[in-house]
């Protein structure tokens, strides 16, 4: 994910391939991506990953700091993003609050 203007993250269409390929070995092959529409820019609807479409899904009812990506099964991940402007005590304290044992799943519909 790369920074722009106001500090946030956002998905663009060069960075997806490689979190979607990263994640694959989780979730199996990873169908969907989602994320805030209001709160990251727009990519293209579908991108083609290691030979697989990849629908991206852009809503307005989903945290704005985080990302989802739906693979086989439906088994999803949702995953934290911390802008990278972020002072690194901050961000530590953020990740160590968010990686409790708790916090952490992945969750099936």
């Amino acid at each position: 994910m790369s920074p722009v203007a106001g500090g946030r993250d956002r998905p663009t269409q060069q960075q997806s391939p490689a979190l979607v390929a990263a994640l694959s070995s989780t979730l199996g092959p990873i169908s969907r991506v989602g994320y805030n529409l209001d709160a990251w820019t727009t990519t293209a609807r579908k991108l083609t990953v290691r030979d697989r479409v990849v629908r991206m899904d852009g809503c307005r009812t989903m945290q704005p700091n985080t990302v989802t990506l739906t693979g086989q099964n439906r088994h999803r991940i949702s995953l934290l993003v911390i802008p990278p402007d972020t002072p690194g005590d901050v961000a530590r304290a953020i990740l160590s609050s968010v990686s409790a044992p708790d916090t952490t799943y992945i969750r099936s519909h």
